[in-house]
């Protein structure tokens, strides 16, 4: 009846295959971020507001859900399509919300955040708005791993939300992480070397400047993000990906004393800005620049950046053909020299490279020998290496005096000058937000070169460097910004060689005005003898190595213990599994009850086929994806999990392999891990246990009733009678 080419089995195939078996749904765990969503479903069921709960298994492998709000726009909308819609997406424990949420139900107040969005709805019945506006309260938003062992899109909540946008390019995204009521709320407009439109974010702070709402800008210069030195917040990066202008507000949290945000406040503020958008897609300005004074921000758009710089760049080049009309002689006599010598440039460049090297091996080197590694995003390091590069270029520098180049100080300064403008034409071609960085730099190397007194152009050296204090400040103190200071320190301590050369460039124009300095100094003194020059050099190379020292010494003492990470191959039963098979057809569906001792953070599931090609999965409740080798599936199954937890895969008849199970521990318990107690908070643990899956049978095809000799031997004599 079942064989196969029947018309029974097709139409068995046809059902299963648009109807397929039930998959159990992962239980709920009760947790605090369980309790959240049901006080903020309780909350809209008593307004009356209709709510959609998005469960995060089946999709994206979490065990919790979101609740979308929906507000539709105004009636009299339909002429204004050209408006941007916002969503103000709100997590129900974020990364700054891990001591607010309530444990077991509802003992503590609900997240400022959620409080911030449920206002929001309140005050939205009395409001229009052109465009409808989504109100998302997003599970699974946090994790608990460490950074180097998280999944980049461990947000499930908000990668849920991505789906639902129907257009993403005229979307504003509102990412709300904010626990406790906070002093101030600080924006994040930018990640991954993009920024925000300038009409998402200057709309923001225009109307919070005139609402009791105060506010401001994490990062208050664009080149940071640009540049890649400073990273910025994960949900940004993941929104710039998909064409979404978004912007992430933290918050700064309020003192015994002072005055704090209220929610309703900042929701009545969200909701003019939600009105407040406008423009459509095509003229969003992402090259502007912002300019700061105290708490006052200013914005300057991308066609008054251009018109300035048109303007600086004819100005110079109208000095410049003044000046060679008026000098003209003395004019071609600089260029043939400058040309004449332009071949010691790659050495300069090749001297301040191997001083960047050196230094850097010096201060691993010094780790190494008073047994401290030296850390990637230690910031006392990165500036001890500067600190030891720059005497070891000025001997070099002094070792390569031999040259003989006439009025070395004219060409020190002419040279810097001329490297900082081809520094401005690039960075003007790369992106025209570079430019006003490169203009202060021109500025000063200009002033350092037209100076003949040695104090002076130190002085101008000093102003460049005190300009690059604002930026520098503003990486090192970004309050939220993640991994601001590491991400820079991370470049200055970096060994490559393309890196050191990266910096050679940049930093070598003022090197050659201090070296312009120290000529004109020479000049004016009657020919120093070399130990006199060499002098201040070998001091400050002596100063740097003894600091290097005293810090290496006293960061090894104080040296943090290293992150644990332990794994166990399960011999005493920590970790079940349970492998249960039904036949159907061509398949079988494999039922897999994973349960563990203690509270594991989250279940690792690998199947693995025995000849090492990649198994065929017909369907699974979660997703799975390729091992980086292809040889197995990796199933995606996300933090707190139930325990036991029970899951179902349909396989092919034939599979043969072998199901692994990882049990994840964060925290120590002496019941699952026998060592000591670790010493930091750093702590991964993981148990591992395995269970064969082997071919199984198909169900016998049903065959006819056996007929015995008598019975056909009867048959055969009635058939010869009748005949």
């Amino acid at each position: 009846m079942f064989r196969r080419g029947s018309p029974l089995f097709f139409v068995c195939f046809i059902a299963l295959s648009l109807f397929p078996p039930a998959i159990p749904a992962a239980p709920e765990k009760p947790d605090s971020e369980s309790a959240l969503l049901h006080a903020v479903a309780r909350a809209l069921e008593e307004q009356g507001v209709p709510f959609e709960e998005r469960p995060l298994f089946a999709e994206f492998g979490g065990f919790g859900s979101s609740i979308h709000v929906r507000i539709p726009a105004a009636p009299n909308s339909e002429n204004r399509a050209g408006e941007r819609a916002l969503v103000l997406a709100v997590p129900l424990s974020g990364a700054e919300e891990k001591d607010a949420a309530p444990s077991g139900g509802l003992a503590r107040r609900l997240p400022f955040g959620v409080e911030t969005a449920l206002a929001f709805i309140r005050s939205a019945a009395d409001s229009s708005f052109p465009q409808p506006v989504t109100l998302a309260f997003l599970g699974n938003e946090t994790s608990r791993l460490p950074k180097d062992s998280r999944d980049p899109n461990f947000r499930l909540g908000l990668e849920d939300l991505y789906t639902t946008l129907e257009d993403p390019e005229n979307t504003v995204l509102l990412y709300m992480d904010i626990a406790a009521p906070p002093q101030r709320v600080i924006i994040h407009h930018g990640a991954g070397r993009m920024i925000s439109s300038r009409a998402a974010l200057e709309t923001l702070c225009r109307l919070w400047d005139a609402a009791p709402v105060p506010a401001d800008l994490a990062v208050r210069f664009n080149e940071l993000y640009k540049l890649g030195l400073v990273s910025g917040p994960d949900s940004i990066r993941s929104a710039h990906a998909r064409l979404i202008d978004a912007l992430y507000l933290a918050g700064e949290t309020a003192r015994s004393g002072d005055a704090a945000v209220a929610p309703a406040d900042l929701a009545r503020s969200l909701i003019d800005y939600a009105g407040a958008l406008g423009g459509a897609a095509g003229s969003l300005d992402r090259h502007f620049l912002i300019a700061s004074f105290g708490r006052k921000v200013f914005f300057v758009p991308e066609s008054v950046t251009v018109m300035v710089f048109l303007g600086i760049t004819g100005l110079f080049f109208m000095g410049v053909l003044t000046y060679f009309t008026l000098y003209r002689k003395r004019a071609v006599v600089l260029w043939r020299m400058f040309l004449g010598y332009a071949w010691v440039f790659p050495l300069f460049i090749l001297a301040l490279t191997v001083s960047l090297e050196l230094a850097g091996f010096t201060v691993a080197a010094a780790g190494r020998l008073l047994g401290y590694g030296a850390a990637r995003s230690d910031a006392g390091l990165a500036f001890l290496k500067i600190i030891i590069a720059l005497p070891l270029f000025s001997a070099l520098f002094s070792l390569g005096a031999s040259f003989k180049i006439p009025q070395k100080a004219g060409f020190y300064g002419n040279s810097a000058v001329v490297l900082v403008i081809a520094g401005v034409l690039i960075a003007a071609v790369l992106d025209i937000s570079f430019t006003p960085l490169f203009l202060w730099a021109l500025l000063c190397a200009a002033s350092g070169a037209a100076f003949k007194k040695p104090l002076m152009v130190y002085a101008c050296v000093a102003c460049a460097a005190i300009s690059a204090l604002g930026p520098l400040e503003n990486i090192l103190q970004s309050g939220g910004s993640p991994s601001a200071a590491g991400r820079f320190t991370e470049i200055l301590l970096s060994q490559g060689v393309l890196t050191s050369l990266y910096i050679a460039v940049i930093i070598l124009p003022f090197m050659l005005l201090l070296e312009r300095g120290a000529a004109l100094r020479e000049r004016n003194q009657n020919a120093p003898s070399p130990m006199r020059r060499f002098a201040p050099i070998i001091a400050c190379f002596a100063a740097g190595l003894g600091a290097l020292c005293f810090y290496t010494l006293y960061r090894s003492k104080n040296q943090p213990p290293a992150p644990v990470r332990r794994t166990i191959e399960d011999e005493r039963g920590m970790l079940a599994i349970t492998v249960r098979e039904r036949v159907f057809l061509e398949r079988r569906s494999v039922t897999v009850t994973v349960s563990a001792q203690g509270d594991p953070l989250r279940f690792n599931l690998r199947l693995t086929c025995a000849d090492q090609t990649l198994p065929v999965i017909y369907a699974a409740p979660m997703p799975y994806r390729a091992d980086n080798d292809w040889k197995s599936i990796v199933f995606q199954a996300g933090e707190g999990p139930p325990n036991p937890f029970v899951t179902e895969i349909i396989l092919p008849l034939d599979f043969t392999g072998s199901l692994e199970a990882e049990a994840l521990y964060t925290v120590w318990d002496p019941i699952v891990d026998p060592l000591p107690p670790p010493e930091t908070d750093d702590y991964i643990l993981r148990v591992t246990q395995s269970a064969p899956i082997r071919p199984a049978q198909p169900p016998p095809s049903p065959q006819p009733p056996a007929v015995s000799n008598r019975a056909a031997c009867c048959f055969v004599m009635v058939q010869h009678r009748v005949r």
